[in-house]
């Protein structure tokens, strides 16, 4: 379970750190300048993305540190129940940001 837990601690790391970049720059990542209720979305998405990435990592981190004996039964179910919050947010986060708000990716950032 440990492995699963940093695997899953590494994942949040990496959303929350991308979401801030953009959550600063907005601009690199989508085709049309975003604006008024656009504009807005992106922000509600990104604020979810970066609450669950931190509910992610410090559940991560409490399995990881915390002895065998306590992560079983009902431990283990709150831990997936996180898990899969995070997950389903970053689905979310995926799909709004490339369906609705015409995400380019990181295209701009890497040219």
């Amino acid at each position: 379970m440990s492995q699963c837990a940093q695997l899953i601690k590494v994942s949040a790391v990496s959303a929350f750190s991308f979401t801030m970049i953009r959550v600063m720059n907005p601009h690199l990542f989508y085709q049309q300048q975003l604006e008024g209720s656009l504009l807005a979305l992106h922000y509600f998405v990104c604020g979810l993305m970066v609450v669950t990435s931190v509910i992610g990592f410090l559940n991560s981190s409490i399995i990881m540190f915390r002895s065998t004996t306590l992560n079983t039964g009902k431990n283990i179910t709150k831990w997936l129940l996180f898990d899969s919050l995070f997950e389903t947010a970053r689905v979310l986060y995926l799909f709004i940001t490339e369906v609705l708000l015409h995400s380019v990716g990181t295209k701009n950032i890497v040219n």
